[in-house]
């Protein structure tokens, strides 16, 4: 009934539109609220959705990050067997027997790369023992576990353009996704501000930045006109959804990684910039009016003018206490997971009025000390210099394979700025960054490391 589809080649046509017709309503109900996983139509769809997935594994593996950019992991339910890790597991179960009975090797990041990975690693299991809590921090480094894995899989599934292309399609559809759910609630159920499917409008509208830095230099690379136009209307909804979380820190994001784009990306051409530049003014025109006096909070707390809101203050607050944090407990932090157990006392707080540090790089020095921090700063570092290079380089030798290479080396710009004002290190976007990085290179290149 259906051709054979190797583990890393491209899914026939058959088993593209069969799974993604299966896969689609398997999604639409795992986004519906737990009364629908009652019904016996949910369970049917749901394992004939995982049996394809085990079948056709370029499939499984879409599906499998296409499911993780539309939700946020919570620490709560890491224990939880739901049907998003069921799925993971099953892919993972997959590619073990290719693996084994097969022959095909995994394959994997640059030494380099691996070594910061392992030594972030091990500065979280060592961080553990400073923790008050361990059942919390175990939960928290579970998590760590799962995004490490989806980072393998994700290097190990690009082969070649053909998997750029479908990853392309994924992230479009996510950010779609959530656009979509935000302007909803905005507009039907009023909400002040949005946090999409991911629950959280700071880290929603960051997350959303960084979907459109990977989308938008790729649009003016694509062959088909109507294509074109299709990728080029995707950015308004994907754009607007990011003014509706009201988010400063994705604001000031947006605007450094614009400034990149515009300065420092000399290759792709001029089109994609111009049209880039129209969909961010267009907007920016259809924000709404409370959009700009949150904005005008930021030059308000640079002139040093006391605001009546006061999640700035908290915040520079929230950074000052979590470096001490990391300063008195230099070699492994207060622990995973526990910066908010440790808050009210370093800042001097009777109540904790938001929960995180909001800022990536004080989180992972508050918790895991300075050895966690400098792992975690090398293995960004080694991401950022790998797309860089690969892009002046263009080692993917074609125009999709510049414009790609392109997406990575700003999406990692937008990461790199959104984590000073929001705690992305648990966020499964820079998972996936970081392997983009490591997978946009040479099909032939030697000196990729290679395991079985």
């Amino acid at each position: 009934m259906f051709q054979r589809t190797e583990v890393l080649g491209r899914p026939n046509r058959t088993a593209v539109w069969l799974g993604a017709t299966i896969g689609a309503a398997t999604v639409g109900l795992w986004l519906m609220s737990s009364l629908s996983r009652q019904d016996g139509i949910y369970w049917f769809l749901a394992g004939l959705d995982l049996v394809l997935s085990f079948i056709f594994y370029p499939f499984g593996v879409l599906q499998f990050i296409f499911l993780n950019l539309i939700g946020e992991l919570t620490f709560e339910d890491a224990s939880q067997l739901t049907p998003v890790r069921i799925l993971g597991l099953v892919i993972v179960f997959r590619r073990l027997i290719d693996l084994a009975f097969r022959g095909m090797p995994l394959k994997m990041a640059k030494a380099p790369m691996l070594v910061w990975a392992f030594l972030f690693m091990l500065s979280l299991g060592v961080s553990i023992f400073a923790s008050q809590d361990i059942s919390e921090s175990l939960t928290v480094l579970f998590t760590y576990v799962q995004l490490l894995i989806m980072f393998f899989l994700v290097i190990d599934f690009v082969r070649g353009e053909g998997e750029f292309k479908y990853l392309l399609m994924v992230f479009v559809l996510s950010s779609l996704v959530n656009a979509g759910f935000a302007i909803y609630q905005f507009h039907f159920e009023n909400m002040a501000r949005v946090g999409g499917t991911i629950g959280n409008a700071n880290r929603f509208g960051i997350i959303q930045l960084v979907l459109l830095c990977l989308i938008a230099p790729v649009f003016g690379s694509l062959s088909a006109g109507w294509l074109r136009f299709a990728m080029w209307l995707a950015l308004g909804p994907i754009a607007y959804s990011i003014l509706l979380s009201f988010s400063r820190g994705a604001f000031v994001a947006a605007v450094a990684v614009l400034l990149y784009y515009l300065l420092f990306l000399r290759s792709g051409g001029v089109r994609p910039k111009v049209a880039l530049v129209v969909v961010i003014l267009a907007a920016f025109v259809l924000a709404p009016e409370g959009f700009y006096d949150r904005i005008d909070t930021i030059r308000i707390a640079l002139s040093g003018t006391q605001l009546r809101e006061g999640s700035i203050p908290t915040r520079l607050l929230y950074y000052r206490a979590g470096v001490q944090m990391g300063l008195d407990h230099p070699l492994t932090g207060v622990g995973l997971g526990q910066f908010n157990r440790h808050i009210a006392t370093y800042a001097n707080l009777r109540t904790v009025e938001a929960r995180g540090a909001h800022n990536m790089y004080v989180s992972v020095f508050a918790e895991t000390g300075i050895i966690g921090l400098i792992a975690f700063l090398g293995f960004l570092a080694t991401s950022f210099v790998a797309v860089r290079g690969r892009q002046r380089l263009s080692l993917l030798g074609t125009r999709f394979g510049t414009a790609f290479a392109n997406s990575a080396e700003l999406g990692n710009t937008a990461l790199l700025f959104g984590g000073l004002f929001a705690s992305l290190e648990y966020s499964k976007v820079l998972w996936i960054l970081l392997a983009l990085a490591a997978a946009v290179r040479k099909p032939d290149n030697s000196e990729d490391v290679v395991l079985g």
